[in-house]
C-alpha cells in the first residue's frame, strides 16, 4: 500500500499497507520520492535538413500534461528507479547535443527495456488524446509528424534507434513505415534488432483483500531472455478507472521475490485469464480517458504507449469487469431491510431519519464508488466521510450530522455481516470511522447553523431538530418511551432527578487471580486519565465498565496485553456512548479535553487507529453483555432527561388546553 525503496528500485502494492507510513491519513498522498526513470528530452540540437529538428526538442521537453487532481485514494505499486549505464565512446567531432547524451546510456544497457521505456514517453506527448480538445490543451504542442520526420535519416545515430522503438509503439501510417524500415546504424545494440518481439509468459491478478482495487500483471519476454512486469492498478473506489501503470525489469518470479525479501505480508497473485485481462484493462483505460481532469501520476501516462502496446499481444474477447445493477426498487429494498434489522435499532435517531443518511451511503456505493452498496473497507470509509459526504449531502441538522458516524458504524457492521466478512477486516474498517470522525465534522461544520441552544438535547436527539406541532403529536409517546428506558424503568422515570453519579469503587470480586496484575495496571491508567481529561463520574463508569469487561470476556486482556491500550479504549468507548445524544457544542462544554476518540487518544500518546480499533472490541463484548447502564448515568444525562421529561409534559398541558 505504501512504496519502500529497496534495492535501486521502489516497489509496492496493497502487500505493504503497513510500510512507509503509519499514519493512516497519509494513505491518500503520492510520494514524493517517486521520479520518472525517462526525463523528458532537452532542447539542444539545432534544426537542419534530415537533421534532428531543435525547437522539435524544445517544444517536447516543454510540453506537459495537465495536472492530476487530489490524492490516491487506494494502493497501488510504484515503479523501479532508473538504473545509471555506462556511456558508450563515439568519434563525433561536433558537440553531442544533451538529448542525444541522454539516449546513449540507454543505448549502453544490457536490454531492450529503459529505451522502450523513453520512446513511450515520447510517443504519449505527440500522441493527440480526447481530452485534448476539451478546455485547454496540454502545454507546448509538438506536431508529431514534425517531430517523427525529423528522426528520419538523422546523422546522430541514437536518434535512428530512438526513432525505430517509437514506431514500434505508434500505429501504421507512412511515416511510421518509414522510421520502421530504417536500417540500423552501425554499433547498435544486439537487442536493437529484436526489440519488437516480444512472447507473454504470464498474466496475474493482485487482488487487494477489502477489494479497493486490482494490480493486474502482464509478464513479458525478449528474445535474448531479458523480461518485464507491467503493472496496471485499477481504482475500484473510482469507478475502476486505471488509476497507474509502471514496469518493472524482470518476470514475475524476480517481482514476486523481490516483495517476499521486503514484507511479512503475504503477497499473493492469482493467474488471470490473458483475454480477461486484456478487456478489463481496456476497459477502464477508455473509463479513465473520459475522466476530468486527466489523471496523472509519475509514471502514468508516460508509459501508456508501452502498455498498451503490450496489451495488444493478449488474445481479445475476454470478459471485462461486471458490475450489478441496482435498480431503484433495490436499494430501496437494501435500507428497508437495515432499518428492520437488529443493527438499526441502536441507531440514535427516528428511522425516517436513519433511513435517510443510509440511502446516501447506498447512492454513493451504487453511483459514485464500487457499484456495490455493500462493500465497505477503511478507504471507502475515509473517502465518504472526509470526501463525498461533505461534498454530497446537505440540509442536515446538527444532530443528524453528529450521528452520521454511529449511523455508518451500524450500517457496515450489517453490510458485512450480509457478505460474511470476517471480524477482523470489520473491525479494520469501523476502526477506521473512529480515526476519520473528526475530519468529517470539521467537512460538515456550518458556522450559521441554526442556534437550538433552547431545545433539549435529548429531544432533538429524537426529533432531528423539527419541533413543530405535527411531529410532537407524532413521536411525544415514542419519545417518552425512550427516555424510560433510558433511566431505567417507570419507576426510575417518576423519581428522576440530576444527583450526579457517586464514586463506585471497582469490584475486584470478578477478577481471576490470574489476571490481578494486568487489571490493577489498567485500572491505574483508566483513574488517572478520568481525572485529568474527563471527570469523577466518568472514572466511575469506567471501573464499572472495566469489571463488565472482565466478568464477560476476560480474554480481552489475552488478545493484546497492552494495558494502557485497553484502558485508553475503555474511555473511548464511554465517549462514544456518553456523547451519542448531545451535540458538538454541548460535548464542549463538559468541560472534557476530547470530545472525540481520535483527539483523546492523542492526548494520552496513543495513535487513534490502535484505539479505535480496541473501541470496537469493547463494544461487541458489552453489546453482548447483559450491563444495565441506567444505574450508572451521568449527571449530564440525567440533566438532559429531566429537560425531555419537562418537554413532555408542557407540550401535553397545552395540547390538553387546546383542546
Amino acid at each position: 500500500m505504501y512504496p519502500m525503496e529497496v534495492s535501486g528500485y521502489l516497489v509496492g502494492s496493497a502487500a505493504f499497507k503497513a510500510v512507509g507510513a503509519s499514519d493512516p491519513r497519509t494513505a491518500g498522498s503520492i510520494p514524493v520520492h517517486l521520479r520518472q526513470s525517462h526525463p523528458r528530452p532537452p532542447a539542444q540540437t539545432p534544426r537542419g535538413s534530415g537533421k534532428c529538428d531543435g525547437a522539435s526538442f524544445e517544444r517536447m521537453s516543454k510540453r506537459q500534461h495537465s495536472k492530476r487532481s487530489g490524492g490516491r485514494t487506494t494502493p497501488r505499486g510504484t515503479r523501479p528507479a532508473q538504473a545509471r549505464h555506462r556511456r558508450p565512446s563515439y568519434d563525433d567531432p561536433d558537440p553531442v547535443p544533451e538529448f542525444v547524451a541522454g539516449i546513449r546510456p540507454l543505448l549502453a544497457a544490457p536490454t531492450t527495456f529503459s529505451l522502450l521505456l523513453q520512446a513511450s514517453g515520447l510517443v504519449e506527448i505527440v500522441t493527440d488524446r480526447p481530452l485534448d480538445r476539451l478546455g485547454s490543451d496540454r502545454l507546448g504542442r509538438v506536431d508529431g509528424p514534425d517531430f517523427l520526420g525529423s528522426l528520419i535519416g538523422s546523422r546522430w545515430p541514437e536518434l535512428v534507434v530512438l526513432g525505430k522503438a517509437m514506431a514500434i509503439l505508434l500505429p501504421d501510417r507512412p511515416i511510421v513505415r518509414t522510421l520502421r524500415s530504417q536500417p540500423l546504424p552501425p554499433g547498435s545494440p544486439a537487442w536493437a534488432s529484436t526489440m519488437d518481439l516480444i512472447e507473454v509468459t504470464g498474466t496475474f491478478v493482485q487482488a487487494d483483500p477489502f477489494g479497493d482495487g486490482d494490480n493486474l500483471w502482464a509478464c513479458v519476454r525478449w528474445p535474448d531472455g531479458s523480461e518485464a512486469t507491467t503493472i496496471m492498478f485499477v481504482d475500484h473506489n473510482m469507478g475502476s478507472k486505471l488509476k497507474d501503470a509502471f514496469l518493472i525489469p524482470g518476470g514475475a518470479d524476480d517481482v514476486l521475490a523481490t516483495m517476499h525479501d521486503v514484507s511479512d505480508d503475504v503477497v499473493e497473485v492469482t493467474a488471470i485469464e490473458p483475454a480477461d485481462l486484456r478487456a478489463r484493462v481496456e476497459w477502464s483505460i477508455e473509463r479513465t480517458e473520459r475522466t476530468v481532469p486527466a489523471v496523472e501520476t509519475e509514471t502514468w501516462p508516460n508509459c501508456r504507449p508501452l502498455v498498451e502496446w503490450i496489451l495488444g499481444h493478449l488474445p481479445s474477447g475476454g470478459q471485462a469487469w461486471e458490475f450489478a445493477d441496482w435498480s431503484q426498487q433495490q436499494r430501496t429494498a437494501l435500507v428497508d431491510d437495515f432499518i428492520g434489522s437488529q443493527f438499526a435499532q441502536q441507531c440514535p435517531l427516528l428511522a425516517d431519519q436513519v433511513a435517510s443518511i443510509v440511502e446516501s451511503f447506498v447512492s454513493h456505493g451504487c453511483d459514485d464508488g464500487s457499484g456495490d452498496p455493500l462493500r465497505w473497507s477503511p478507504i471507502v470509509v475515509e473517502i465518504v466521510l472526509v470526501d463525498w459526504f461533505p461534498r454530497k449531502v446537505y440540509g442536515l441538522s446538527q444532530t443528524e450530522i453528529d450521528a452520521v458516524p454511529t449511523i455508518l458504524e451500524r450500517f457496515v457492521s450489517y453490510a458485512h455481516e450480509r457478505c460474511g466478512v470476517d471480524a477482523q477486516a470489520t473491525n479494520e474498517t469501523l476502526s477506521a470511522i473512529v480515526v476519520w470522525e473528526d475530519d468529517f465534522f470539521e467537512a460538515m461544520a456550518d458556522d450559521d447553523a441554526k442556534d437550538d441552544s433552547d431545545d433539549s438535547p435529548l429531544l432533538r436527539a429524537l426529533l432531528g431538530d423539527q419541533l413543530d406541532d405535527d411531529w410532537m403529536d407524532k413521536v411525544t409517546d415514542e419519545l417518552e418511551q425512550r427516555v424510560i428506558e433510558l433511566v431505567g424503568g417507570r419507576d426510575a422515570y417518576d423519581t428522576l432527578d440530576n444527583e450526579p453519579l457517586g464514586d463506585v469503587a471497582f469490584d475486584w470480586s470478578v477478577v481471576p487471580d490470574d489476571m490481578t496484575e494486568l487489571t490493577g495496571d489498567t485500572l491505574e491508567f483508566l483513574d488517572q486519565w478520568s481525572m485529568e481529561h474527563f471527570d469523577a463520574e466518568v472514572r466511575s463508569i469506567a471501573r464499572v465498565t472495566l469489571a463488565g469487561i472482565v466478568t464477560n470476556d476476560p480474554s480481552v486482556f489475552k488478545r493484546s496485553a497492552r494495558t494502557d491500550v485497553l484502558a485508553a479504549a475503555i474511555l473511548g468507548y464511554q465517549i462514544r456512548r456518553l456523547t451519542e445524544r448531545f451535540d458538538r457544542k454541548e460535548r464542549g462544554a463538559f468541560g472534557w479535553t476530547a470530545t472525540t476518540v481520535s483527539p483523546f487518544a492523542t492526548a494520552v500518546g496513543l495513535t487513534p487507529a490502535t484505539v479505535g480499533a480496541r473501541v470496537k472490541t469493547i463494544m461487541n463484548v458489552l453489546d453482548d453483555a447483559e450491563f444495565d447502564w441506567s444505574k450508572y448515568l451521568h449527571s449530564s444525562q440525567r440533566r438532559t432527561a429531566l429537560e425531555s421529561k419537562q418537554r413532555i409534559a408542557e407540550y401535553r398541558a397545552a395540547s390538553a388546553d387546546r383542546d
